[in-house]
């Protein structure tokens, strides 16, 4: 047995016979006293609520007159205090929230007679025990305030929580537009696999990119979603969102819910302003139609014993992708729809023990994936999901009123095919294979024809999950711990037409097909590939305590992690460009074992629990899984950028490696020539490894697993009795950074070259490779030598300032401001046996510049009128992050390379649509000199990509979005009416979210051109049925 085996098991058994519990999702606590102020020890505390199956939970007051119930469901309790020669108190409608701590204290008086204390509205508005910063949203909000109905659409209404698209740009969605298409949170700096998704407390969180993707979740079936934002306890592994569903367990009574949202493509805001239209910008996108459609219905099987609560989710969505054309000239859509039956149940076994579980599954697919200028009909793909579902089974005991015991399991399946159009990919090897490779732009805009890129996968990550844990509870002490075991397996296989795909100079639109001209490369793959990464395990091992003393809590834990995954063995057949390859099993990529210390306080400022003062000082480990494994894989798509030469002129790339009798490949022979037009001399290194592999891949060397340290001071105060605000700070920066240099490289290596900004004329020094000698040693394979850097480092620092208001009955508020600025600092090297590719050094470290911080500004709120009508509505002013600008520049030394202007007609060779780059002389420039003349670039590479502005300058335009929604309650024969009304983006903003190419130097006058903007209005109309 490994070392941290071995250590695992001790845990275990260790867990096993001493007292240990993860976190609980909600808790009540308090101090009681006697009127002249003394502590009252052994009274009789029971929390009542129709949300607990066993209908009340008790605890009895230490000898400091403190209790504490843990581990309770969100929702309204009666909380009841007694002692023999007392008078009993009671205060009712003590509004429970999730990931809350609600301070109840009692003063008792001597005497027979009960005293009733009617407590209504809101929970405690300050938790003084907690430094966790936790948003919540509770159904009333879910269902009134105008957002889609998932977890990373709920997560825009939380001022701290920022979204990105899978391209790592800032996004947003308009009327639930992007239900169907995953944007990932990211809160602090954090990365989204730090994040954790959980149902009922327990880990449902994904296994691709390390967790990063996440399942789809009917809301229907969650009563109240708390997200975590900061604070995170030993209890749980990341540091980003912790998202909890508490999930609907049905009731003892049968209840149920209709609804239906609609909104057509026919009342959608025309936002394609005459602004767009003067960028260049030719066609908008929009919304076809979106429909959402959901049926639940709960209830007893048998009264306080077993409840079961079932639902159906369908969404459908078409949205029109700007820019692509059909045949009959109407624009492309992608159409994606979402089908979800979930069901759970509840068993009280005895009035200590509880089991409960639920299962979902989802029917995922998407009709054209595409982006603008694409094909619909031959470029784009489709999805399919064979199985796309969530599930788990806890445990719950309560042993004692001190004792609590919880543990299960729990999983995730995403399996996800992503499909060529109905017969557009080909049978391997027939001409009509060859002659479909996929055809688009070498630089810059995004047209694409006759199939898809190297992009047609299967990616099937499963994960699951075990976990336990026992708390022993008391007044002043929560002491706490378990563990989470979880493993899982990552299947991959990429295929596509010809192995390839072609590139060409430039494009034009023929009615409504793209016709492409100039050949320029191909970008070959070692396809077919297919692999099997593999978690072995996933463990986290802690021990916690919350130690109250008067008005100070103090919270720590230590958390112990190993994360161990390993490439499988595995063969793949021979493509055009790879022979058959085949793996033997590598373990140990990584097998990491850290510690994650945690500790935050709480101090209650002035003892009435108005105002805490929180600090947290914690380290969180950097999110692993599968994707070390996944990276250092030599069974993974790799690709090479080979010249092409169109020798017959019939526009497909001819001509394939040799196939040696003992299997091997050789490249074709007579380049150019019609038999062999591409050119693959690059295919073999100078060390004799061909392309794709196993041999020609850099192995994994080992080394620590990084982490992050985080502080955060928060200042929490109850303004007014309805009025909750919190001032935050928090700053952090990462450790066992990496960096990967080339090994061959050598001092001497680059010439410095001068060219000049073409957006200011400033002066820019870039670096060619000294000689093809040079350039040759530096393309041997294995080349790349990945280290810790400790010269590297990314701090971040955040300002918030938030609030949370309950203005009347049933009225809520909340929103706030935050400020945040990240850097990166990754100058030079460390090592003294390594050197830099001096390119990389421009803009190496952002705090030399003057960078702007990011600020966001969000309110929602729900809001009951006359007339039993509510007003939801959202407000966001986002920072949408950096633009960056790049000048892509090909070397040359003909006469149609880009020249310096010299002032003589037809002298200056420049990109169509582009101003001629200025050409200061008093800073050097020659007019009529090539702007980047004998420019030697590495192996496979065609140009010098240079970054124009320091990172993080120049920005992009922000989004101001109002969202409002107003529905009216209507009760008929035993039933509740809901009707809606939904406006999204009222104002229509045109604001601009990608452009075709941030790139200076790009053809067909793509540079800055808008390719995607905020969706239009979108009016909707929708229906609530309760009974």
């Amino acid at each position: 047995m490994s070392r941290s085996l071995a250590q695992l098991a001790t845990a275990v058994a260790c867990l096993l016979v001493t007292p240990t519990m993860v976190a609980a999702q909600s808790t009540i606590a308090g101090d009681v006293r006697d009127v002249s102020g003394g502590m009252l020890p052994g009274v009789t505390v029971e929390a009542a609520s129709d949300a607990l199956i066993e209908k009340v939970r008790s605890a009895i007051t230490d000898r400091s007159g403190t209790y504490r119930i843990a581990d309770l469901r969100p929702g309204l309790y009666t909380v009841t205090f007694s002692l023999p020669g007392f008078s009993t108190v009671r205060q009712e409608r003590v509004a429970l929230r999730a990931e809350f701590t609600a301070t109840v204290n009692a003063e008792l008086k001597v005497g027979p007679l009960e005293e009733t204390v009617i407590v209504s509205g809101a929970a405690i508005g300050v938790d003084v025990q907690n430094a966790a910063q936790v948003t919540r949203l509770d159904r009333e909000v879910l269902d009134s305030v105008p957002t889609g109905q998932n977890i990373w659409e709920m997560a825009e209404l939380i001022p701290s929580i920022n979204m990105f698209n899978a391209a790592g740009q800032n996004a947003g969605t308009v009327g639930g537009s992007g239900g169907a298409t995953q944007t990932y949170m990211s809160v602090r700096g954090m990365t989204a696999a730090q994040n954790v998704v959980m149902v009922d407390g327990m880990t449902v969180s994904g296994l691709e990119a390390n967790g990063s993707v996440q399942g789809y979740f009917n809301q229907d079936m969650t009563q109240e979603v708390s997200y975590q934002t900061s604070g995170s306890t030993a209890d749980r592994s990341g540091g980003g969102v912790t998202v909890n569903m508490i999930p609907r367990d049905g009731g003892n009574r049968p209840s149920g819910n209709f609804r239906v949202n609609y909104r057509p493509g026919q009342w959608l805001g025309d936002n394609f302003t005459q602004r767009l239209r003067d960028m260049g910008m030719v066609y908008s996108g929009g919304l076809e139609y979106l429909s959402d459609v959901t049926v639940s219905q709960g209830g007893p099987v048998k009264r306080n014993r077993l409840w079961f609560f079932a639902s159906y989710h369908q969404f459908n969505t078409s949205n029109i992708v700007p820019d692509t054309l059909l045949d009959d000239g109407t624009q492309g859509a992608d159409a994606q729809a979402i089908q979800q039956p979930m069901a759970r149940l509840t068993y009280q076994v005895t009035d200590r023990h509880k089991v409960a579980g639920y299962v979902e599954f989802t029917n995922k697919t998407r009709s054209h994936d595409m982006g603008a200028q694409m094909d619909p009909e031959t470029a784009s793909t489709r999805w399919t999901s064979p199985n796309y579902s969530t599930g788990n089974f806890k445990y719950s005991a309560v042993l004692t009123n001190k004792l609590l015991l919880e543990g299960g399991y729990s999983f995730n399946r995403e399996y996800r095919n992503v499909e060529a159009q109905e017969g557009v990919l080909k049978q391997r090897g027939t001409p009509e294979w060859f002659a479909s490779a996929s055809r688009t732009l070498q630089t810059g805009g995004a047209a694409r024809s006759t199939a898809p890129g190297l992009t047609l996968d299967q990616d099937w990550p499963a994960r699951d999950n075990v976990q336990a844990s026992l708390a022993y509870v008391t007044g002043s002490h929560n002491f706490k711990a378990g563990f989470q075991y979880q493993w899982g397996r990552f299947y991959h296989s990429t295929d596509a037409n010809a192995d390839l795909t072609q590139r060409y100079a430039n494009v034009t639109r023929v009615n409504t097909e793209w016709v492409f001209s100039n050949p320029v490369d191909v970008i070959v793959g070692n396809l077919p590939v297919a692999s099997v990464d593999r978690l072995n395990r996933d463990v986290g091992i802690y021990a916690m305590d919350s130690w109250r003393m008067k008005r100070l809590t103090l919270n720590y834990g230590l958390r112990w992690e190993n994360v161990n995954a390993q490439n499988d063995a595995y063969d793949v057949p021979g493509g055009r460009f790879t022979p058959a390859r085949s793996i033997p099993t590598v373990k140990n990529v990584p097998n990491w074992s850290d510690w994650a210390p945690r500790f935050s306080m709480a101090y209650d400022l002035f003892g009435n629990g108005k105002t805490a003062v929180k600090y947290s000082l914690n380290r969180y480990n950097a999110a692993a899984a599968t994707s070390l494994a996944f990276s250092f894989n030599t069974l993974t798509l790799t690709t090479r950028t080979l010249p092409w030469t169109d020798v017959n002129g019939d526009l497909i790339a001819q001509g394939s490696p040799t196939v040696n009798a003992d299997g091997t490949y050789t490249p074709c022979v007579g380049y150019p020539s019609a038999a062999c037009e591409i050119d693959m001399a690059a295919l073999r290194s100078t060390n004799g490894t061909w392309f794709g592999t196993p041999a020609d891949a850099t192995p994994y060397s080992g080394y620590p697993r990084g982490w992050t340290v985080e502080s955060n001071l928060e200042v929490q105060h109850q303004l007014l009795p309805r009025l909750t605000v919190t001032a935050g700070w928090v700053s952090s920066d990462d450790y066992n950074l990496r960096k990967t240099i080339n090994k061959y490289r050598q001092q001497g290596d680059y010439t410095p070259m001068t060219i000049f900004n073409p957006m200011d004329g400033t002066p820019i020094t870039v670096y060619s490779i000294k000689d093809a000698a040079t350039r040759a040693r530096l393309a041997q394979s294995q080349a790349n030598v990945e280290y810790l850097e400790a010269n590297r480092s990314t701090p971040y620092h955040l300002f918030s300032l938030e609030f949370q208001a309950r203005p009347y009955a049933g009225a809520q508020v909340f929103g706030g401001f935050v400020s945040s600025r990240g850097d990166s600092i990754n100058c030079g090297t460390s090592r003294s046996d390594l050197v830099v590719n001096p390119n990389d050094e421009r803009f190496c470290d952002t705090t030399a510049y003057d960078r702007p911080w990011s600020n966001d500004f969000r309110i929602g709120a729900s809001l009951p009128l006359k007339w039993n009508v509510r007003l939801g509505l959202t407000y966001r002013n986002n920072d949408e992050g950096a633009l960056t600008t790049t000048y892509a520049i090909v070397p040359g030394t003909d006469a149609t390379a880009t020249r310096y202007p010299d002032g003589a007609p037809n002298s200056t060779r420049k990109v169509a649509g582009r101003p001629a780059p200025p050409c200061p002389t008093q800073d050097g420039c020659v007019p009529g000199a090539l702007v980047l003349p004998n420019f030697i670039l590495p192996t496979g590479a065609t140009s010098l990509t240079v970054t124009l502005t320091p990172p993080g300058t120049v920005r992009r335009e922000r989004l101001q979005q109002f969202d409002f929604k107003l529905s009216k309650t209507v009760r008929y024969r035993g039933m509740t009416l809901g009707p809606t009304l939904d406006v999204y983006n009222a104002f229509n903003s045109d604001k601009i979210f990608n452009y075709q190419s941030g790139n200076y130097a790009t053809t067909a006058g793509t540079y800055l051109v808008p390719n995607t903007i905020l969706l239009g209005r979108v009016v909707g109309l929708g229906l609530l049925v309760r009974w």
